[in-house]
């Protein structure tokens, strides 16, 4: 197969500058007043990059901010509370790639009486030796997409995400309130992808660096397309339950590279440091899909960085994503780990 220089890291990063240069035109923003105050949101991955950049301006916007991560604990908080000057942050222990992990930050959740009204779902990984997660799944595929439907699942069910489609029992938002917001971080990299893939799906097997970029680019587009499916089931004959909204930040400096080679890295921190945006400037999607009175009864919405688009073909595809939702529940009961 010939070498395609799109599909490398090197490749990849040029593209992401590239994209973050063009001229957006306008773009929609927060209307004065529109805040946070009295929300309570959860970001995955919010120890570092871009999930960092998000916790810091939830906090910011005066939300009681919720971190989940696997590791940080307790400096990234600490920092996010002395720069954002809010003492409502508090982190949480979780390993994405661990089902029993994630349900025990949900049981943590349900049995604290937590109402979430936003959840930010950030966590990625980019590994440059991947290994099986613990339940024997491919890395990028169990952290970037599987653990988030898991995780979803069990919020919805439990009523920690209040709704009426899935919870039992059903949980009504009082009239007048806002209702839930599911805000899932995409990349536009689930367009530069052959498409998914179900025979073998979540399958663990080696592959080389720029393997890591075409795997990356699937699990995006499975998570852009399971949003859809997602928006279309939390919403009956009344209107949106919980409102689901998907975004590709640009190109922002974080560390998910870190795992890369030398010179990769090298290249990477060249360009991100001259290039692409910080993470707290590229969080302006997400507190705005969190805060926004323009997104009350909308749902099934995709920003690149903050112009609203259509996502790829095949994320909007219904035949497609029933297909992935129920692939997903096989894999998920497969694992016996409820």
């Amino acid at each position: 197969m010939a070498f395609n220089w799109k599909e490398s890291p090197v490749g990849q990063t040029v593209v992401a500058a590239i994209d973050q240069a063009k001229d957006q035109g306008p773009v929609p923003s927060l209307k004065k007043g529109e805040r946070l105050d009295g929300k309570t949101c959860l970001i995955t991955g919010a120890n570092s990059g871009l999930g960092k950049g998000i916790a810091l301006e939830f906090a910011r916007a005066g939300a009681r901010v919720l971190m989940a991560c696997r590791g940080g604990i307790p400096e990234a908080g600490e920092e996010v509370k002395r720069e954002s000057g809010s003492h409502q942050v508090e982190m949480l222990p979780v390993d994405l790639s661990d089902f029993a992990s994630i349900h025990a930050l949900c049981d943590k959740l349900r049995d604290s009486n937590i109402r979430l009204d936003s959840i930010v779902l950030n966590a990625a990984v980019v590994p440059l030796k991947p290994r099986p997660t613990v339940q024997g799944f491919d890395p990028m595929f169990g952290v970037n997409y599987l653990a988030n439907v898991v995780l979803l699942e069990r919020l919805l069910s439990d009523g920690v995400i209040p709704n009426r489609s899935f919870a039992q029992p059903p949980q009504e938002v009082p009239a007048g309130e806002a209702r839930p917001r599911i805000i899932v971080v995409s990349s536009e990299d689930h367009r530069r992808t052959q498409g998914i893939c179900f025979e073998g799906l979540g399958e663990y097997y080696e592959y080389k660096v720029t393997g890591d970029i075409a795997q990356y680019g699937k699990t995006k587009l499975m998570l852009t397309t399971y949003a859809q499916e997602l928006s279309r089931r939390l919403r009956d004959d009344r209107g949106v339950d919980v409102g689901v909204y998907t975004f590709c930040p640009g190109a922002v400096r974080t560390n998910i590279g870190r795992a890369a080679p030398w010179v990769f890295r090298v290249l990477l921190d060249t360009f991100m440091r001259f290039f692409f945006a910080d993470p707290e400037q590229a969080a302006e999607p997400a507190l705005y899909f969190a805060a926004s009175e323009a997104m009350e009864g909308r749902s099934g919405v995709y920003f690149f960085r903050m112009k609203e688009i259509d996502p790829a073909e095949e994320a909007l595809d219904h035949e497609i994503a029933q297909r992935l939702w129920k692939e997903s529940e096989r894999l998920i009961v497969a694992t016996q780990r409820w």
